[in-house]
């Protein structure tokens, strides 16, 4: 597919319309995240956030991330290694 102006895509939008858009982002962007960051992980008490920096606050989401998915490769090895030793016991057995 070639590429596409995306002014083809969307009406022309009133300055004030983005001022105001930009204005609400930068008031609410946190209270907003921190909302969906409690129903995420309830024991985060997320006027800590306040002071932290974005950046800061998605190097600790990332790690957080991290943390989750080498706890999942670990369950899987952990499980894999199980059961072939359970099918070798088996095999061993006849």
């Amino acid at each position: 597919m070639a590429w596409v102006p995306l002014d083809r895509f969307a009406a022309p939008v009133d300055p004030k319309f983005l001022t105001t858009w930009r204005d609400f982002e930068d008031r609410f962007e946190k209270p907003l995240a921190g909302i969906w960051l409690a129903g995420l992980l309830p024991g985060v008490d997320s006027t800590d956030s306040e002071h932290t920096p974005k950046a800061d606050l998605q190097w600790e989401n990332d790690d957080d991330d991290g943390l989750e998915q080498a706890r999942a490769i670990e369950d899987a090895i952990k499980f894999t290694y199980e059961t072939t030793s359970a099918d070798h016991e088996l095999n061993e057995a006849k």
